[in-house]
């Protein structure tokens, strides 16, 4: 029986797993630059360890990947220039891990702060080889050969839970938010004592932690109280306007009597005019009888209303006068 020769489908996929095999070879084999980037410097790693000094922004040889034994060197970066870090206190539908990490005052309300720190390295080869001991260095770019230490990896390394601690330690003891708010405002110095305060406490964090980095700013960006606070301050302020015109009117009426009668009169006036535009009969009923007769106001009043009445066909029922005192009668004289 003979044997099948190979399709020429199958001799196709052959030499295209010879060419795939042999591309691969060539990659492993050939030495490979990359590239240290602006504001970093960078060090090769061994199998056996780094190999010597940091090289500054550049490109650099990392050789090959041996093809028998896969041994390989790699470029580990590090950020020495100058990083801001956010520190950020937020309600859980802006953090990823959804938990509220707002901050409480004495009344326990909760405030969200945003923080903003600026670090850098020291330009010092002793800290940069200490950093790239301590410190894991994770995936840079897409190249796995690549790998950097950031300054935000060396915050969260050393003074990160102390610093967030400082901040609760400050913020804790103020009785409310507006308290906090006149905190933040500027004191005769020009200076906000609110973060004077937490610039001393995240300093005497990092030289606690012996942290690689020279600290040199602090600002506090935002506070922002819960929204419920908000709705509760504006609703004081609007009783507070509220009782000041209370006051003010209450102050006019003791000064000027008289203000009252127009008042009197500018309600009234208000009554029958509701009525009339809605085409109903009004029916106001006014107290002629202050005890010793009508006030000269309240005859202005009537007056006025008789007029208006009149004008638009409103009915007025007034509370008749008390009726007047019969004179004695006289005793007539006794015949002689």
């Amino acid at each position: 029986m003979k044997k099948r020769a190979p399709s020429v489908m199958s001799a196709f996929f052959l030499v295209v797993i010879v060419l795939a095999i042999a591309f691969a070879t060539i990659g492993c084999t050939q030495n490979q630059f990359v590239e240290i980037p602006a504001g970093f410097v960078g060090r090769v790693l061994t199998p056996t360890g780094f190999t010597g000094e940091f090289l500054p922004a550049g490109q650099v040889d990392i050789g090959i990947i041996e093809p028998n034994t896969g041994k390989q060197n790699f470029l580990i970066l590090l950020e020495i220039t100058s990083v801001t870090i956010k520190e950020q206190f937020l309600g859980k539908q802006a953090n990823k891990d959804g938990e509220d990490h707002r901050v409480t005052t004495r009344d326990m309300v909760p405030i969200s702060v945003d923080i903003r720190l600026k670090a850098m390295v020291p330009n010092d080869n002793k800290v940069w080889n200490d950093i790239v001991a301590q410190v894991t260095a994770t995936q840079y770019t897409n190249n796995p050969r690549v790998k950097a230490v950031r300054v935000q990896d060396i915050y969260e390394r050393f003074p990160a839970m102390d610093v967030r601690g400082k901040v609760r330690e400050i913020i804790g003891p103020y009785e409310n938010y507006i308290e906090l708010l006149r905190a933040q405002g500027m004191g005769a110095d020009g200076k906000s004592p609110l973060n004077e305060k937490f610039k001393a406490a995240f300093i005497k964090a990092f030289n606690d932690n012996k942290t690689p980095l020279t600290l040199q700013n602090v600002e506090l960006s935002n506070i922002k109280a819960d929204e419920e606070i908000w709705a509760q301050e504006n609703r004081k302020a609007a009783m507070v306007s509220i009782k000041m015109q209370i006051t003010e009117i209450g102050d006019t009426l003791r000064d000027h009597p008289e203000y009252l009668q127009y008042l009197k009169y500018q309600t009234m006036k208000d009554v029958a005019a509701i009525g009339s535009q809605t085409g109903t009969n009004t029916i106001i009923i006014s107290d002629m009888n202050s005890g010793s007769g009508v006030s000269s106001g309240d005859a202005a009043v009537i007056a006025y209303m008789e007029k208006l009445l009149k004008e638009r066909a409103v009915n007025k029922l007034t509370t008749p006068p008390a009726p007047p005192t019969p004179a004695p009668a006289t005793t007539p004289q006794q015949k002689k």
